[in-house]
């Protein structure tokens, strides 16, 4: 793939500078703006828009629009474009599909039980269905079945794959979500050689004038164009030598697996670069003994711990189990908490005038911002939920570990 975006920036390097950043190229020759050579991300016909086009070759989609303010953005951009409108929310969601919600929803609703989905779908009609795979932990949803759903009713598929952008370079990873999705998140950074804050929105040709009406209107003015700069390296590098590279990777974590001491054990998944590691000790303390050991896991979650294994970190798997056979003897995890089931979709609260008040005295409040362990983000408790006596002990007792608190104070209805 060709990369006329970096070609164009290193034209360049080293003029005089009298415009913004003000550092002028002390910090970075390539922290630049937009100037005559470098394109516009939100003005058509420069080097930034054939950059996404070549991209959006390399990932099979009808559109892709960089972003570099984060999934976030993407993913509420892609939900903006039914501002006002129905949307059902399927699955284990990260937090800032609620916040979208929020922002852009005329109405919204949650549930997780795939066998009520497709009467949901019926008797909600909703304008868009958001669902998350891969998830955290490297676990795919059947998008083929979900997307036929999602075409007999009559709603557009938002696919938030933020941890799935490699997939499409390799035939032993998942298929890509490209494929399904009417509009599709990914999170490069998360998986690839991309800096922090690097996205893509793709979206079928018939989304793509709201896309990018909504992401003028919530992505910042100043994007920045070493983040995009590594998008499209990344993109190009992967297009070239991502199967023998993703290969590699799968091969290595396959061989760590088998080699891993007891009482550890890997947990399948279907992404097979996404290692799970399951062991009876709480997760927190094995990834607090890591760190004493000079290693940085993902996130702990329960008893387990998450490790991204990458083409450019697979080689050190040896130091991850060697550290592992010296972790032994450690706190029991016996607290199990997962988010309910619900087999019929959950309205949810969007709208409403709410206060803060103390997690210990939420007793009989009504929850007005969603709540749950942060990583993975994925709600334990819904906006519009009635808390009892149990949840109020629970959040307080827990409450430096959750997201949507704000200093132990919990976000209920006035």
């Amino acid at each position: 793939m060709k990369t006329p975006l970096n070609d164009a920036v290193k034209k360049y390097l080293n003029h005089t500078s009298f415009h913004t950043p003000a550092h002028c190229g002390v910090i970075s020759l390539t922290d630049i703006t937009e100037l005559s050579y470098s394109g516009n991300l939100f003005a058509g016909g420069g080097v930034i828009q054939e950059s996404e086009r070549l991209v959006s070759e390399a990932y099979g989609a009808e559109q892709t629009f960089f972003v570099t303010s984060g999934a976030t953005t993407a993913l509420h951009a892609a939900m903006a474009v039914f501002e006002g409108e129905c949307v059902l929310v399927f699955g284990s969601a990260h937090k800032s599909v609620f916040s979208g919600l929020r922002l852009f929803a005329g109405s919204g609703y949650y549930m997780n039980d795939i066998e009520g989905l497709e009467g949901a779908l019926r008797d909600i009609k909703p304008s868009a269905l958001v669902v998350t795979s891969p998830d955290y932990f490297g676990n795919t949803l059947d998008l083929e079945y979900i997307k036929g759903l999602c075409e007999s009713c009559g709603a557009a598929l938002i696919v938030d794959a933020a941890h799935g952008s490699h997939f499409a370079f390799c035939d032993r990873l998942p298929v890509s979500a490209t494929g399904y999705g009417d509009l599709v998140i990914h999170s490069l950074h998360k998986t690839m050689p991309v800096m922090t804050g690097g996205a893509l929105l793709h979206c079928k040709r018939e989304y793509a004038e709201r896309a990018a009406f909504a992401l003028s209107e919530i992505h910042t003015t100043s994007p920045s164009y070493p983040v995009m700069l590594s998008i499209e390296s990344a993109v190009a590098v992967m297009s070239e030598e991502g199967g023998k590279l993703w290969r590699g990777v799968i091969d290595k974590v396959a061989g760590f697996a088998k080699a891993l001491p007891s009482p550890y054990e890997v947990v399948k998944t279907d992404d097979p670069t996404r290692l799970v590691i399951a062991s009876p000790y709480d997760g927190a303390e094995v990834c607090a003994e890591l760190e004493r050991r000079g290693i940085f896991a993902e996130m702990s979650y329960q008893n387990k711990e998450v490790f991204i294994v990458n083409p450019y970190n697979a080689d050190k798997l040896h130091l991850l189990g060697g550290a592992l056979s010296e972790i032994k003897g450690l706190k029991e995890y016996n607290e199990a908490t997962a988010p309910p089931i619900y087999k019929a979709p959950r309205k949810l609260l969007l709208k409403a005038s709410y206060e803060l008040t103390a997690a210990g005295g939420a007793a009989g409040r009504v929850l007005y911002r969603e709540i749950g362990y942060y990583p993975p983000g994925v709600p334990l408790y819904l906006p519009g939920q009635e808390l009892d006596e149990r949840d109020a002990a629970f959040l307080q007792s827990k409450g430096k570990m959750l997201f949507g608190l704000d200093n132990g104070r919990v976000y209920v209805v006035s």
